[in-house]
């Protein structure tokens, strides 16, 4: 068992520099696995794709397909039909799975039947720049589910308590395929989200295990979600809601074999605790400072201000003095800190667009 039998489904639209980038990582180490990429891109972009992979398939195993007007969601749905393997994991086109843990997560699938999925630690970063390359400029830990209750129904319960995004864990290519092939059905942009994620822990137990392995990277470019408000206004939200409840009913009739109508109460208790309990509004940056302080430190003399504030907050115990986490993952003593290496690298030398 190896990395080779893992497919990356990543879909991309019109960040050619990001997804070059992330090829770039996966050559230079020789990545063993396949790589499905779904591109919606428009033209120019398209073309340094496909230059890119021209120069980078001699090391790498890259199924490209062309998907002029289709979504992320739609993408994945395409993508995870073309994967061979009998694992599949997401990653986006900013951001960074790292191979030794997808090997150390396939090994755990095969070993661990009544597990549907596993991961291992993530972090977000944001850079200093607004590119694609630059110094690090924050660090913080990106939590994923772990969700290991014997009933799929409580899982549910358990994940909407405390939501965060499944779909970065590896899981098996058959469960994957299942919780894209209503994907069409949705027309609201976080449903299409929401619905695979817990099709996931539905499926069965969620590990996370004791090893680096997904770097999010937070910066302008980020496609964002609506607010609550917007959200639950948005015309797409309550046929959307219907889908959603009615195909995880289902599945839950399938797993715990209960009845249409205990299956709806469960969904809709779990859907409660989303909004109630869960619910992240999206100006709030990985780094839990919102996002218009983030905007608001392109003002001149704000990061001045903010350096200030901080000062006299620390002086009162309220913000915390931990040791910058870069200096920690820079570290040779960490534990993360070769498999972090080659990814603080991709991240922080702007090299050539393509290997020389």
């Amino acid at each position: 068992m190896s990395a080779a039998m893992i497919s990356l489904l990543i879909p991309t639209m019109n960040r050619s520099d990001f997804l070059i980038r992330l090829l770039r990582y996966y050559w230079t180490l020789g990545f063993q696995g396949c790589i499905c990429i779904g591109d919606s891109s428009k033209a120019e972009h398209v073309e340094r794709t496909k230059k890119a992979i021209n120069e980078f398939q001699d090391k790498l195993n890259i199924v490209y397909r062309e998907y002029p007007d289709f979504n992320d969601s739609e993408c994945i749905q395409q993508l995870a039909e073309l994967a061979s393997t009998p694992y599949v994991a997401f990653i986006a086109d900013d951001d960074f799975l790292v191979p030794a843990a997808l090997e150390k997560c396939a090994l755990f699938l095969d070993s661990h039947p009544d597990y549907s999925t596993v991961h291992g630690v993530g972090i977000t970063i944001r850079l200093k720049s607004r590119g694609v390359y630059g110094q690090v400029a924050l660090i913080a830990h990106y939590p994923q589910p772990v969700v290991e209750a014997e009933s799929a129904s409580q899982r549910l319960l358990d994940y909407m308590r405390n939501y965060s995004t499944a779909i970065f864990s590896v899981h098996r290519v058959g469960p994957w395929r299942e919780m894209y092939k209503d994907i069409s059905l949705l027309t609201d942009k976080r449903f299409t989200e929401l619905m695979p994620c817990c099709f996931s822990v539905i499926q069965g137990k969620t590990k996370e295990l004791d090893c680096f392995y997904l770097v999010r990277q937070t910066h302008y470019r980020r496609y964002l979600l609506p607010t609550k408000s917007e959200w639950m206004a948005s015309p797409n939200f309550s046929p959307s809601y219907q889908v959603f409840c009615d195909c995880l009913a289902k599945e839950l009739i399938q797993q715990d074999e209960i009845s249409m109508d205990e299956a709806r109460v469960v969904v809709e208790q779990a859907f409660s605790y989303y909004l109630t309990e869960s619910f992240v509004e999206p100006w709030h940056s990985h780094f839990g400072i919102p996002r218009l302080l983030q905007t608001g430190m392109l003002v001149p003399g704000a990061r001045y201000v903010w350096r200030v504030s901080r000062w006299i907050l620390r002086s009162l115990n309220l913000v915390g003095r931990d040791e910058n986490p870069l200096k920690r993952f820079l570290s040779t003593s960490s534990p993360y800190h070769d498999d972090f290496m080659p990814v603080y690298r991709a991240l922080t030398e702007v090299l050539a667009e393509f290997p020389e």
